[in-house]
């Protein structure tokens, strides 16, 4: 895994409400499409999306502006989910680590263009 992930980036969990978690970078870094914060919220059925029940999320100047990154999809491994980053029609894969108490999250970011099948997605979620 470590040959085509670009970078692990750790947040700590700065706001809950009903719908949605927001997340602050520790320590913040550049040098990646994510921001300082991020969010999980609730997904609300306003696309075609199926099979998750949050959206990733980051923050623009706004949260409305920031990019709505991914549905973040269940693997088999408790707590750490998968979704992808696409730009001009290519897909990256995205890893989500969450702890149990959901305080802290984990994003692993792959390498661009990199999107294996669904079983090495399930190799690497039993990894990390």
């Amino acid at each position: 895994m470590l040959n085509t992930c670009n970078g692990v980036y750790t947040f700590s969990r700065s706001k809950e409400n009903k719908t949605c978690s927001i997340f602050d970078m520790q320590p913040y870094k550049e040098g990646s499409f994510l921001t300082s914060q991020v969010k999980l919220e609730d997904f609300q059925n306003y696309s075609k999306g199926h099979g998750f029940k949050e959206y990733f999320r980051t923050y623009g100047t706004t949260w409305k502006n920031g990019e709505q990154v991914t549905g973040v999809y269940p693997t088999n491994t408790p707590n750490v989910y998968y979704g992808n980053r696409k730009v001009n029609g290519v897909k990256t894969l995205l890893l989500f680590k969450l702890n149990d108490a959901r305080t802290t999250l984990m994003v692993y970011v792959f390498k661009t263009g990199y999107y294996p099948p669904k079983d090495v997605i399930e190799q690497y979620a039993k990894s990390i």
